[in-house]
């Protein structure tokens, strides 16, 4: 987030940020199906909140913050 604040030049797309959101529910998803021991729900969660922020990362748009 330091990087994105420090960079006004490269604003973040819509399509970036709906992945942004996606990744954090699924994380606090994750979480509570762990406190109730659904670990098959949970790690489906996980991998899903790590799809979307994998997405989000290498997005196009965001390839210049790499550099």
């Amino acid at each position: 987030m330091r990087l994105l604040d420090e960079n006004h030049q490269l604003p973040v797309q819509p399509h970036v940020g709906s992945l942004i959101e996606q990744a954090v529910s699924n994380l606090d998803l994750c979480s509570q199906n762990l406190q109730h021991g659904f670990h098959d729900k949970a790690y489906d969660f996980c991998l899903d909140g790590f799809s979307a922020a994998n997405s989000a990362f290498f997005d196009e748009t965001m390839l210049p913050l790499l550099y």
